[in-house]
């Protein structure tokens, strides 16, 4: 049943509510439209129209109801007055206790904390229940629809604050989620390309590219590394190729590396001889001699011979004069024994092998041989036929100025020089 007006003339009294407990009109149009009164005819008459239309003049409004007339408030305004005043007259009446549900939503307005709307609850409130949890019959029509309009104001600052804490809150994992999901995308098309690129035949070595040998000859140390002609610079194993050509002992060190697209580099660190030792043997009452080149380290070389001529060793660049220039270490113990790529243990050979490391060029050049049966008698033999007994090699700079000294102040006069004890020197004359 549609709710009837009764405007007057009189243009300061406000739409009248029919009925107060009429809770079947809830419908916004009509009460929107309550909002506009009849507006009074010309010569103080009363229109029959539902909007009374006043004469139209020069400047005027379309409805005169709508313009201020002197001594008198706007329709509009004074309408709002009492909008607001029954508003708050009216909202500050609590409903009753016994509904807990609509006492505590009551209670959280009454606090200022904003409820979101309960499940099925209509966007415009036309049913009996409104969106605060308030019923028509606890309070007039004009308080009813203040709640009902605070209410939607309220849902819709609410709603739109959720909305926007929901997506602060899921956008952040969502990105996160998102980015994970790219990185395992991106892993995964890597170690497929990866795998797809081992295996296949991409990147074969044509190219084995031989540094750093002076002495051991490059088709030596190539055929050391193996034939590698099938595999690919992937799939390469560097690991057996330094293995291999670590087992010669002139090379110290080996770094293999990959040079793409088809070059494998092979560098290696030669061992240099350091002296030429005297080895001498009665194997079977038989007197044999053999000299046999021996790196610093104290690692058996090589046998040979230094009366032949052109290379003295297979697979090796090195020549009877390059022996000759060499330190040669003899007297050593009979119970000595050698082998290729084995390390000396005797103590003579080694304390011979310490003294050569730490002297000068220009001593080693005026040496003619080694005597050292052991580390006490070790005894150097120089060019000019001067013996020196030089015994361990320790202080091994200080000995040496001593010995240069005793030669500048006795040169052609001094048969033997003993430094055995550095700070006692001795020296005998011819």
């Amino acid at each position: 049943m549609a709710r009837s007006y009764n405007p007057r003339s009189d243009s300061s009294d406000s739409l009248r509510r029919s009925s107060k407990n009429n809770s079947e009109n809830t419908d916004p149009r009509v009460r929107r439209d309550r909002g506009r009164a009849s507006l009074p005819a010309s010569n103080g008459a009363t229109s029959n129209s539902r909007y009374s239309r006043a004469p139209r003049s020069s400047g005027s409004s379309r409805y005169s109801a709508y313009s201020t007339q002197s001594g008198q408030s706007s329709f509009s305004n004074r309408k709002k007055v009492e909008y607001n005043q029954s508003a708050k007259s009216d909202l500050a009446q609590p409903p009753k206790q016994d509904d807990r549900a609509r006492y505590a939503r009551y209670k959280k307005n009454e606090q200022g904390v904003r409820v979101l709307p309960a499940a099925g609850e209509s966007r415009f409130a036309d049913k009996t229940r409104t969106s605060s949890g308030f019923s028509g019959e606890d309070f007039n029509d004009s308080a009813l629809e203040t709640q009902r309009r605070w209410a939607r104001e309220q849902r819709g600052i609410t709603v739109r604050e959720h909305r926007m804490q929901q997506s602060k809150a899921t956008k952040p994992r969502s990105r996160v989620l998102g980015r994970i999901v790219i990185i395992l995308l991106v892993l995964v098309v890597l170690v497929g390309a990866a795998v797809i690129t081992y295996f296949s035949p991409a990147f074969s070595i044509a190219t084995i590219d031989i540094k750093g040998n002076e002495q051991v000859s490059t088709e030596h140390l190539s055929a050391l590394v193996g034939d590698i002609s099938d595999t690919t610079l992937l799939r390469v194993n560097t690991d057996r190729i330094q293995s291999g050509v670590l087992n010669d002992p002139w090379v110290e060190s080996v770094q293999v590396e990959r040079s793409f697209p088809s070059t494998l580099t092979v560098t290696v660190t030669e061992r240099k001889a350091a002296a030429t030792v005297e080895v001498v043997s009665t194997a079977q009452a038989t007197v044999t001699t053999s000299y046999w080149l021996i790196s610093a380290g104290g690692m058996w070389l090589g046998s040979v011979d230094p009366t032949a001529s052109g290379s003295l060793l297979q697979n090796v660049n090195i020549t009877a004069e390059q022996v000759q220039q060499m330190p040669r270490i003899r007297d050593v113990s009979a119970s000595i024994t050698t082998a290729v790529g084995a390390t000396t243990q005797d103590e003579g050979v080694t304390n011979a092998l310490a003294i050569i490391k730490n002297l000068s060029a220009e001593m080693i050049a005026q040496i003619r041989f080694i005597s050292s049966p052991d580390r006490v008698k070790t005894s150097l033999t120089l060019n000019n036929n001067v013996e020196v007994a030089f015994g361990a090699a320790e202080d091994v700079a200080a000995k040496e100025k001593v010995i240069t000294t005793f030669l500048q102040e006795h040169q052609g006069n001094i048969v033997f020089i003993n430094v055995r004890v550095v700070d006692r020197p001795t020296y005998r004359a011819k």
